[in-house]
C-alpha cells in the first residue's frame, strides 16, 4: 500500500486494534486512519465469512454500533480505526464511582444495541466478550471481530467462550449470544466477571 503505515499508538496493545488471536496494521488515508487485520493462518478459510458478516450487518444503512468495514486487503480485512481501545482494557481503567455510573450505562446500552443489531440480520456471533467491542474517539461502543459468528440456516460454527465466563450449553443459539451479553453488563457495572477462572457455577 502506498499509505503511511503507522506503528500502534502509545498504550495500545494489538488486541486493541486487531481483535485477540489476530495481527495486522495500522496506516492512514487522506480521510483518516484504518486498520487492516489479519487472521492466523489457520483461520483464513473464516476470513470471507468474516467480510460476509460484516457486509450483511451494513445492509440498509447498518448500524453506529457495528465497525465499518471497507472490504478485503490481500488476505486481510480493512476495518476502521477506533482510537479508544477495546472494552477490557478501558474497564480496568474505570474506578467504578457513581461519576461513571452514565458512562457505564450508555455503554450497556450500546452493547445491547449492537447485538440486537446482529440478531435483526439473522446473525449469531457466539464470541461476544468485552474483547470484542471497542471505542470510538467520542468514547462510543462499537462491535468489532465476527470472524467466528454465523448466519441462521448455514452450518452452525462452533461457540466460543473466554474462560472465566463459560457459557452453559443451551439449545437455543441466540439464547448463547443473550447469556454473554449479560455476562459484559455484569462485568461493565461491576468491574468484574460472574464467575472467574476455574468457578464453576450450576446452570438451571
Amino acid at each position: 500500500m502506498s499509505d503511511h503505515v503507522l506503528h500502534c499508538p502509545p498504550g495500545y496493545s494489538s488486541n486493541d486494534l486487531f481483535a485477540r488471536g489476530n495481527s495486522g496494521f495500522l496506516y492512514r488515508k487522506p480521510h483518516g486512519c484504518r486498520v487492516v487485520k489479519y487472521p492466523p493462518s489457520y483461520a483464513f478459510a473464516d476470513l470471507r465469512n468474516e467480510y460476509n458478516i460484516y457486509t450483511r450487518l451494513a445492509e440498509n444503512g447498518g448500524s453506529d454500533r457495528i465497525t465499518q468495514c471497507f472490504g478485503m486487503v490481500e488476505r486481510g480485512i480493512e476495518l476502521e480505526f477506533l482510537e479508544g481501545g477495546c472494552l477490557t482494557s478501558v474497564l480496568k481503567g474505570l474506578q467504578y464511582d457513581d461519576e461513571d455510573l452514565e458512562t457505564r450505562l450508555l455503554w450497556v446500552s450500546q452493547c445491547i444495541e449492537a447485538i440486537r443489531h446482529a440478531h435483526s440480520k439473522n446473525i449469531h456471533c457466539y464470541d461476544v466478550s468485552s474483547n470484542n467491542f471497542v471505542l470510538d474517539g467520542q468514547k462510543n461502543v462499537k462491535a468489532i471481530d465476527f470472524e467466528d459468528a454465523e448466519i441462521m440456516g448455514e452450518i452452525p460454527l462452533t461457540g466460543f467462550c473466554h474462560a472465566g465466563h463459560s457459557c452453559p450449553p443451551f439449545n437455543e443459539k441466540i439464547r448463547r449470544d443473550v447469556f454473554l451479553l449479560g455476562v459484559i453488563i455484569y462485568q461493565v457495572m461491576t468491574g468484574s466477571l460472574p464467575c472467574q477462572d476455574d468457578d464453576q457455577p450450576t446452570w438451571k
